[in-house]
């Protein structure tokens, strides 16, 4: 039995789900690629990109820019504004590479592999790793942690925490938390506008207890790229209908300690304590070190530069080291005589310009002409790059100016018909609730002839229940019934006999007044 059951464990332990299993990277180091499909171009780049790096035994960490001003303004920071819109950027680790043109040419001379795998067998994956983990985080939380300092006798301490929206969405967010009963949040929902803040305040309303495990807060968000004043009162029900795949989540950890010194604490009049941050700025990048990056990738590429410097200025010496070993010979004093009618006076020359010069003795210094004027023809293929460079930017400026305006317009024409479908919609509304008056009119009057309805046929009633008596009552009472109606009549003939010679005499009196007059 006991053999049994060990079995049964074992198999237990031996059998794992296939979807459970993580694959496990036997290395280091990290090959992230900015990427982006904001063009047809651009986008068949990037995945060209991809492809060659895959090909060569490497796997692509890609940080997607699209809808993330904070990268985009990143990638300018450490490459310059040129260098933006030439994407895919490459980076094996911290060393840059370059754009797509760079990893062809490394795969065209055989060095793609090699430099994989130096890549891979790096002691770390570099500070990019930290913008490849976070890139899908909507909100930059400071502080990142909720303090909660713990006092004696317990009081009450609400920590502020700011979210900001780095972000070109609109974007809507709940707050929730592992323990409810224990804190208070001011601000628990709403929507923040693209690269804007919101302030939130949690107050701990009871003190932690033996025993307790540790409290988490979690931000659940949703992008959106429109957006209306319903939002805002619909909160719960966009969460409901959205897809879980496209709810963004960031968690808040929350720590029972004296706070760091970059927030400030706060005692109220009222014996509460309050925790906020020293100072209203917000870091986009997560503690990333921008300046001293962009810093280290500047001088790799002036490393580079300088390099290709040395190499040429190398191949040169070597050039005029071999001319030297081949015009070795010393001329006699007789050959120097006969080099004397050769040489021609510089004023002779009609054109310093498509003239040569047939003279053994300045070989070297032709030679070394050469290369200075080869320098020359270089720096000025430097300056011609540089002003390309600066028409390209030019032309980038201009490119990046249609499009905002073309996006200021298309939200113009958004705004303008939004307002539009506003008013349509109010007055819709309007003549609902119009509409709605009329029918409660209606359902008044219909009420009232119901009333009378119900009134006439009650008296039809009663009187099919008095005839129906009188025809069950015996022949004296219907005799003494008609005699009453009878002498009713007899009065009411009277009556009206009376005023009859009533009228007559007024008539009589009137005409004789008349004849008198």
């Amino acid at each position: 039995m006991i053999k049994a059951q060990q079995q049964k464990l074992q198999n237990n332990n031996s059998f794992t789900s296939p979807t459970k299993l993580k694959r496990v990277k036997d290395y280091n180091g990290r090959i992230f690629v900015f990427t982006s499909k904001s063009d047809l171009t651009v986008e068949h780049d990037c995945k060209l990109s991809k492809q060659i790096i895959e090909q060569a035994g490497g796997e692509v960490n890609e940080i997607k820019v699209d809808g993330k001003p904070y990268l985009q303004e990143l990638i300018k920071k450490i490459l310059g504004s040129t260098n933006y819109s030439n994407l895919p950027q490459i980076f094996f680790n911290d060393e840059y590479i370059g754009g797509i043109e760079k990893l062809k040419e490394l795969k065209e001379n055989g060095s793609l592999e090699g430099k994989i795998e130096e890549c891979k067998n790096a002691h770390s994956a570099g500070e990019l790793h930290r913008i490849y983990r976070k890139q899908a985080d909507v909100f930059t939380i400071r502080p990142p942690y909720l303090y909660f300092p713990q006092y004696s006798p317990p009081r009450i301490v609400t920590c502020s925490i700011v979210l900001h929206n780095r972000t070109d969405k609109y974007i809507v967010f709940k707050l929730k938390t592992t323990c409810a009963d224990r804190y208070m949040v001011k601000t628990k929902k709403g929507v923040v506008r693209p690269s804007s803040n919101v302030r939130i305040e949690v107050s701990m309303q009871k003190p932690l207890s033996i025993g307790d495990k540790e409290d988490k807060f979690r931000v659940e968000s949703i992008p959106f790229s429109h957006f209306s004043s319903d939002m805002e009162y619909q909160i719960d029900t966009l969460f409901a209908e959205a897809d879980p795949k496209k709810i963004s989540k960031q968690k808040i950890s929350c720590k029972f300690e004296q706070p760091p010194a970059n927030l400030k604490v706060i005692e109220q009049n009222d014996g509460t304590v309050m925790i906020q941050p020293a100072s209203n700025s917000v870091d986009f990048y997560d503690d990333f070190p921008v300046e001293r990056f962009s810093k280290m990738i500047k001088e790799q590429l002036g490393d580079k530069r300088l390099l290709n410097l040395l190499v040429f200025n190398e191949l040169s010496e070597e050039h005029d080291v071999e001319i030297f070993q081949q015009d070795n010979t010393i001329p006699t004093m007789s050959e120097m005589d006969s080099f004397e009618d050769l040489y021609t006076p510089r004023e002779n020359f009609e054109s310093p310009v498509g003239n040569v010069v047939q003279n053994f003795g300045i070989n070297e210094e032709e030679n070394v002409n050469n290369v200075v004027n080869s320098q020359i023809e270089e720096t000025e293929e430097c300056k011609q790059l540089q002003i390309l460079e600066k028409e390209a930017e030019k032309l980038l400026n201009e490119r990046q100016n249609k499009q905002e305006e073309t996006s200021r317009n298309i939200e113009e024409n958004y705004k303008i018909e939004y307002n539009r479908l506003e008013k349509d919609y109010a007055n819709v509304i309007k003549k609902l609730q119009e509409a709605e008056g009329r029918m409660k009119e209606y359902e008044t009057c219909i009420d009232q002839l119901n009333e009378r309805i119900r009134e006439k046929e009650q008296t039809l009633e009663n009187e099919r229940a008095k005839r129906k008596a009188l025809e069950k009552a015996p022949p004296t009472l219907i005799s003494t019934t008609n005699s009453n109606n009878s002498s009713v009549d007899n009065l009411e003939n009277r009556q009206q006999g009376v005023s009859m010679v009533f009228v007559i005499l007024v008539a009589l009196i009137c005409l004789l007044i008349g004849k008198l007059l």
